[in-house]
This record gives structure tokens, sequence and C-alpha cells, in this order.
């Protein structure tokens, strides 16, 4: 199932984070349902999507933005199907469950589409990048007893059943007390166990015992229907049998997903008020490829590709001034000095000349340069052509030895006058900032900012969309997108292929895409990196171009900040501003976890809240 690449990008859901590896995850994971649905529509099997993602179905046609898993339910007699046609899947399929693998006790079934990590590029490039084990989690329904003594009788069989098979190897289950807890079983469940067997073959036979006594009531005894581990033993989440009798689909994602026709009173029951977010609850490790992350890295003999915090980024290093404009603008100038100087000492010689003829071509280099900066029509500009024909009639007239040399140097003076007051208004004393944002979709997170700067007369302000590239399930780039002219209409854009940066040496770069070359989408090219971006102004500002649901520590959503925070963006921008004083000490918290204690102060005096 091949995805856009725009699909695959991070993305801000309803206010919450999702990184780009956990849309690779739900696109692997989507990948791995379509081969389970074209398996069961060939054999007729019915299954429903189940929890999470039928709540996600209904709630927001697709994934829940907190949520990192498929689930799916089936009647018992459908599952069953499922296992008996199961080797009809994709030969590195593997569909996990107690009965399968070793030290896996549990009921429900997981199907992957490689049961181990893999780098292969066959696999990556089918499941969307997404190298770590995905699938999706099967869980069944079994009828309830229609009397509910016997259903009592069922419940406190498995209960005991389930209890002995998880005590196998402890010192409550050896001996005596083994023999005492196997005979008691036989009785309750009317079957003949060989309690001297090898412990894991005891626990395998006990387990299915437990699942039998499961499956133990057929459509005809019963009106309710449960998932029995671990709601229905306990007399939870009962529902009746009617709710599953028929099934509609609903969008989910880039497809369908087939849901109880009674999917309301469904989720009723498992939720409540399901239609109200929750963004605590959580079954299971989130997310769940942090784990198989942490697992490869401790076999590995080398680091997983990514950025890393190292202590030198924190060494600001001065920017190159020597090429740009007020460099050259304040050096011309002391050169205009050196022969206004020489002229009102009456130093006349062939020197004189040659310096003539040297601030002349200076100033008409200047004149250029400023006229590429900064247009023209600029005073500047017309103060710097009379300097030229002023130095040409000082030159004419010391070669014919007609020039009243006093009188000529202070017309020079009076125009460098002029000319340092007009560079100082219309160039050096002036502030350059500039804004990179690379996607006119985010730009409504620095209109503020950028009103502000627009405002002050003594601000040249310059917004220069940046390109970026797609890349593909190895890193490479693919399309490159310009999105330059989808900027507001009141915004005036500069072209990125006309700022020269090393000419400009902006006061202030204000950056929105922080990952350099690490983001696992999309890109910029290199010359848009912030480290590179870091040469050219004094300060680099980092805006993040999303705004979020606030969230505290303990939540789930700080997880995932390490891929907005361990960023080469946060490592080289001299000031963050992020949107509140909560998230302010959340980034820093994230930091620090990363560069150790000893970085806290380095975060606190660059982290920073836009109520600031």
């Amino acid at each position: 199932m091949k995805l856009f690449n725009s699909y695959l990008e991070d993305e801000v859901r309803e206010g919450y984070f999702v990184p780009s590896i956990m849309k690779r995850a739900w696109a692997a994971e989507l990948e791995v349902l379509s081969e389970v649905d074209k398996l069961c529509r060939r054999h007729g099997i019915t299954y429903f999507a189940h929890w999470g993602t039928l709540l996600g179905a209904v709630r927001h046609h697709g994934f829940i933005p907190w949520d990192d898993d498929i689930d799916i339910s089936m009647l018992r007699k459908d599952f069953e199907h499922f296992l008996q046609v199961k080797d009809e899947l994709p030969a590195d399929y593997d569909v996990i469950n107690y009965k399968a693998h070793q030290n896996c006790w549990n009921f429900l079934a997981n199907v992957v589409a490689k049961p181990q990590i893999c780098f292969e590029e066959e696999h990556l490039k089918k499941y969307n990048g997404f190298p770590y084990i995905a699938g999706i989690d099967i869980f069944i329904l079994d009828y309830i007893a229609a009397d509910l003594e016997e259903e009592k009788l069922r419940q406190t069989a498995a209960k005991y059943v389930l209890a002995a098979a998880d005590a196998i190897g402890t010192p409550d289950m050896q001996g005596d007390n083994l023999r005492d807890h196997i005979s008691r079983i036989e009785e309750l469940c009317h079957v003949t166990i060989d309690y001297r067997q090898e412990e894991a073959t005891l626990k395998m036979q006990l387990y299915q015992l437990v699942e039998a006594l499961f499956a133990m009531f057929k459509e005809n005894e019963s009106q309710m229907v449960a998932e029995m581990m671990p709601y229905g033993i306990e007399g939870r989440l009962w529902m009746p049998k009617d709710w599953f009798l028929e099934c509609t689909y609903l969008p989910f994602e880039n497809t369908f997903v087939p849901v109880p026709a009674e999917y309301h009173n469904v989720l009723c029951e498992q939720y409540g008020d399901y239609m109200r977010p929750v963004l605590s609850s959580a079954s299971h490790q989130y997310p769940f490829f942090h784990k198989s992350r942490k697992q490869l890295e401790e076999v590995l003999d080398f680091e997983i590709p990514g950025f890393r915090f190292k202590e030198e980024m924190m060494n600001r290093q001065k920017p190159k001034r020597e090429g740009s404009l007020k460099y050259i603008a304040n050096e011309t100038q002391q050169e205009f000095k050196k022969v206004l100087i020489g002229l009102q000492e009456n130093f006349i010689s062939e020197n004189m000349e040659d310096m003539l003829i040297h601030t002349q071509q200076s100033a008409i280099e200047l004149g250029t340069l400023i006229e590429d900066a900064k247009g023209s029509g600029l005073k500047t500009i017309s103060y710097l052509e009379q300097y030229c024909e002023l130095v040409y009639e000082i030159y004419e007239a010391l070669g014919t030895g007609k020039a009243d040399v006093a009188v000529l140097a202070g017309r020079m003076e009076e125009l460098l006058g002029y000319i340092s007051d007009s560079l100082y208004l219309e160039v050096t004393g002036r502030k350059e900032i500039v804004f990179l944002p690379y996607k006119a979709s985010h730009w409504n997170t620095l209109e503020e900012v950028y009103e502000k700067f627009a405002a002050d007369m003594n601000c040249d302000v310059y917004v220069i969309p940046i390109p970026y590239y797609d890349k593909d399930y190895l890193g490479n780039f693919t399309q490159i997108h310009d999105e330059s002219k989808m900027f507001p209409s009141h915004i005036p854009v500069t072209s990125y292929q006309s700022f020269d940066f090393a000419l400009h040496c902006p006061d202030c770069i204000i950056i929105q895409n922080p990952y350099d070359e690490y983001n696992l989408a999309v890109s910029v090219e290199n010359c848009f990196y912030s480290r590179v971006l870091q040469d050219y102004t004094e300060c680099l500002i980092y805006i993040p171009y999303f705004v979020l649901n606030e969230f505290h520590k303990e939540d789930r959503a700080y997880s995932l900040m390490q891929y907005y925070c361990n960023v080469p963006g946060l490592a080289y921008a001299d000031k963050v501003y992020v949107q509140s004083a909560n998230m302010q000490k959340l980034y820093i918290e994230k930091l620090v976890e990363y560069t150790g204690e000893k970085t806290r102060k380095i975060w606190e005096g660059k982290i920073f809240s836009k109520d600031n």
C-alpha cells in the first residue's frame, strides 16, 4: 500500500504531534491490515475494528492521534477459521499467540509482517521505510452463558486454571502442591492431566484448557458476547451478540474498515462518552517501537543514524562578516577618508592618482552591491555616483595642474558627509530580519512576529520561502516543492535564489525547519541547514511551525518530544521561542535528558516562551 510522501510527514493532528516515524508505523500496520482483509474476504471471515481502531474510525476517521496500533476482533468461529487459512498470508508473516510462540502467554493473536527488525530494501519499500516489527492485534469474542449460574461456574474454573498455569515453576506449584492443584482442576473441568510432564508442556495444556473454557458456550446458548480475557471472566463488558450480527464500513486513513453496525452501543459500553478525547489512556508501552529501537541499539556495534547533540555544538562561532555589505561599506568609507586626508594635506603625487582610480572603482562596486542587496533608487547610490564624478574631476584637475586642491577637498568632505549619513540611514544603520518559512501552510506561526518587525521603520524584512524535498524510504531526495507563490498576497516574497546571505549577513534569521538533514520524510537544501545559517547572523532564532495542545511530563505526548527537540535547530539556534511557559519548561527538561544536567543553564538561556 504505497502512500503519498505527504502522508508520511510529521503532522499535528488535533493539537497532538505525530512524528514521521509514527506515520510510517501506521502505514506499515495498514499494509498488514490490507493483507489480513484480503484473506478474510477470500474466505468469508468476518472481523470488526475494535477498541482504539473502532474509536478512531468513528471519532477521527483514522488513527487516534495518540494511538499507535490497530486492533480488530473476531467471533471465535471466525478466528478459528482464520487460523486454519493463515498460511495464505505473505511468506514472511507470522501469527503470534501462546500456541505458536514460546513465552508469549496471550490469548489474543498478533499478526506481524516480519517477526524481527528488518532493514532489507524490499521490506522498507513495501512498508514505507518502517524497519521495526509492525502488525495488528486480533481480539476474540466468545459467548456468555444464558444461565448465569453456569456462567459463574465457567468463570470460576477459568480463573483457577489460569492462576495455576501462571504459577507453574514457582515454589507454590511444586510437589504435593502441584498435584493438589491439578487434582482440583481435573475435578472442576472433568479432564485428566499428567502433572508429571515438563513445566512448559503442562503450562501449555492448562492454557489450552482455559481457552476451551472460554469457547465452551455456543451461539444458540447465549445472548451476549465478551472478550473473555480479561473482561468476560470478570463479568465486565458483556455485549448483546446482536450488536455484531452485521457490519458496516467507515473511512479510516486512506482506506475503509468494517465496524459493528451497532458501533455506537459498542463504544458506549467500552468508553462511555466516547466522543470526549482522553489522552492519558494506554494499555502498552508507547510508542511500541521505542523498545525495539533500544534493543537494536544494544546489539549493534555502531550508532543508528540520526542527530545527536555534541558539546561543541554549544560553542557559538562569530558570523562571517568580511564579505557582507555592511562590512564592505565601512571599509570603503575608510578608504574614502584616506583619499580626503591626502587631499587635505595637499599630498599630490602619482600615488594620489592611483588612490583616485582605486577609490572610484570602490565607489562603483559599493553602489552595485547596494543596488543588488537593497534595490535601486536609494539616495546613497546617487551620492556615490556624484562621488565618482567628483573623483574624476579631481583626477582631471590634478593632471592639468590647474587644481585648487583646498576647494576640491572641501567639496569631497561635504559629499562624504552626505554619503556617511545616507549609508547609515539606508544600509549600515538598518536591521535586516530574514524569515525562512518552508511551507505556506505554516506561515501563520510567523505572521505575528513578521508584522512586528515589518512595522519597525528601521528594519528591512525579507520573507524567503525555501524549497523542500521529499525523501524516499532510503532517505534519498525525490520531488522538490517550492511554495513561494502560495503565500498570502500581502506578504512580499523574496526568491531564495536571489538572496545572498554572505552579502546581507542579516542581524537576525528566523527559521521554521529545525531538522536539517535528519527528518525522515522531508529535507531542505544544505545551504539552509541551521549550522550553515549560524555563520551568517549573530542571532539565529527558531520558532516551531506548529502549536500543540498543552500537556504535562506524565502524558504520553512527552515521549514524542524527542522528535522535535533532539534536532539541530535547537542546538544551533541562539534563541528558541515556544508557544507557552509550560512548553518552555518541557522543552528544557527533554533537552536536559539528552545532553545532561550540566547543560540546563544553556537551555534556560536559549528556550523562551512566546509570551516573552
